[in-house]
């Protein structure tokens, strides 16, 4: 089943401000990997994944 991002969002009481800081991977308007959540259904790297992104974050003083 698929849902808005709004939707998935508002499911996990994400507040709204901190919406735009969550990074997230689409391919076009699919969203295929979303921070805390995980992968998209069927898009998790499994044994014949040859290839993965690794993608590091740190958190930064303002």
């Amino acid at each position: 089943m698929r849902k808005t991002l709004k939707k998935y969002y508002n499911e996990l009481s994400i507040p709204m401000n901190e919406r735009p800081l969550l990074p997230l991977l689409a391919d076009g308007s699919e969203v295929i990997w979303l921070w805390g959540s995980g992968f998209a259904e069927g898009l998790a790297p499994d044994r014949f994944t040859r290839e993965v992104l690794v993608i590091r974050t740190e958190k930064t003083e303002v």
